[in-house]
């Protein structure tokens, strides 16, 4: 069953709030491209060689993540800029901790 990002999600992080509910999506298309994989079926497209009229098959080399973000419609440079937020949020909550904690062990005078 798809998961649902929480509407605080939404509003604050929503390339990983669309991530977070089309993982089932993308979990199962990754395993199938895995399995073609093992398979030796190569993803691809067929392009036109110079305007010789003949097209030629080329084997698709970029990133499978990249091509599973544009299908469910993630901006994969928005994705790593909130991620750069969500780390920089969690360490400046982490220093603070740090700091209560320490002002809170030395002694009042």
């Amino acid at each position: 069953m798809p998961e649902k990002a929480d509407n605080e999600t939404k509003m604050v992080w929503p390339e990983h709030a669309r991530l977070i509910e089309q993982k089932h999506k993308t979990e199962i298309i990754h395993e199938f491209l895995e399995w073609c994989n093992g398979k030796r079926i190569e993803l691809g497209r067929w392009v036109e060689c110079g305007g010789y009229g003949e097209d030629e098959f080329m084997p698709h080399v970029e990133k499978v993540d990249n091509l599973l973000a544009e299908f469910i419609g993630i901006n994969l440079e928005e994705l790593e800029r909130e991620k750069r937020a969500m780390l920089s949020q969690m360490r400046a909550t982490s220093e603070q901790v740090v700091r209560e904690r320490a002002s809170s062990l030395t002694p009042q005078a």
